[in-house]
């Protein structure tokens, strides 16, 4: 993965007319395109730098020419992008809106499918833990936030450098039925959104918002939840009916994924419930890897005696961890 990254991110020139001085408050210059990640979303994708030249970052570019419905989308996506901050979502730089365009910069990441392209394992503890922060990131959307996000999938993550997942693709999110201020995006704008007929739920495909609004937070995100699994291990979707074939979906996911992807929005496990699922006891999140990254992400509030039996123990198990 880390090689993809390295070759994509040392290919960065600048483009004429885009960027820097180009978009008024918008101190970001775009480099190389990521060509293969094209048609997947609403949005191209460039690596990019500061104007100083001094950071990387990431540049999504939407083009108004393509009509009313895709640029509501987009406003969308930069709306929530800005204000939904949390460690397992995507982090938002700076963003700018033209009569043409529309930029939104991040922090450097690579798109998850291209990453995927290079290394599909699948049963790897990067994808363990990815799948832990894509979890983590909808639980933060639905419950702290009472948001749906609705557009989970491999297309709407990305990675860090650093091997982090990071939770995008904001262009339906939106408050969950008559809550003040939802304008319900996600029931009007899922035409516009590239292979989004193949994974939809089945309850948007019926248009039954009472189901699915009346429903637990973060039902329709459980079916989105099943979707990423199914993409991250047997390759993308081209209809729903896919995901009742296990294929390469490690033993220990198959029961949490069928959990996911049930019809009944009253049955169906929301990411919050697959990650309290998925941490117990022999768990499929729950692996000396994602208990080690957890523990990190929250040293800073550890007793010295709690570090010191933490890094007493990582001896043995850190050689199985991925370089």
């Amino acid at each position: 993965m880390s090689g993809l990254s390295s070759y994509l991110f040392s290919t960065l020139s600048k483009v004429g007319g885009l960027g820097g001085s180009g978009v008024p408050d918008f101190p970001y210059t775009l480099g190389a395109k990521f060509d293969e990640f094209s048609g997947r979303t609403l949005w191209e994708v460039h690596a990019a730098q500061s104007s100083d030249g001094k950071h990387e970052a990431t540049v999504f570019v939407f083009d108004k020419a393509r009509g009313p419905s895709f640029t509501s989308v987009a406003q969308n996506a930069l709306k929530r992008l800005r204000t939904l901050r949390h460690p397992s979502m995507l982090r938002y730089l700076a963003g700018a809106e033209t009569a043409d365009a529309i930029y939104i910069a991040t922090e450097p990441v690579v798109p998850l499918a291209l990453e995927l392209a290079a290394d599909r394992s699948g049963a790897g503890e990067l994808t363990r833990w990815g799948l832990y922060r894509v979890s983590e990131a909808l639980r933060f959307v639905n419950e702290d936030c009472k948001l749906v996000h609705a557009n989970v999938s491999v297309s709407s993550v990305f990675v860090t450098k650093a091997g982090e997942w990071k939770l995008g693709g904001l262009e339906l999110a939106d408050a969950v039925g008559a809550q003040e201020g939802g304008q319900q995006v996600y029931r009007h704008f899922t035409s516009v959104v590239p292979g989004y007929a193949a994974r939809m739920a089945p309850e948007v495909e019926a248009q039954d918002w009472a189901r699915l609004e009346q429903g637990k937070a973060g039902t329709l995100d459980g079916w989105g939840m099943a979707c990423l699994i199914h993409e991250c291990f047997n390759g993308d979707l081209s209809s729903a009916s896919q995901m009742q074939t296990q294929g390469q979906i490690p033993a220990q996911l198959w029961p949490l994924h069928q959990r996911l992807r049930t019809a009944d929005v009253r049955r169906r496990m929301t990411p919050a419930e697959f990650l309290q699922a998925g941490q117990r006891a022999n768990g499929y999140l729950d692996s000396s890897f994602v208990r080690a990254c957890r523990f990190i992400e929250n040293v800073a509030m550890k007793e010295d005696d709690e570090r010191s039996e933490f890094f007493a123990g990582l001896d043995a198990t850190i050689s199985g961890f991925p370089a």
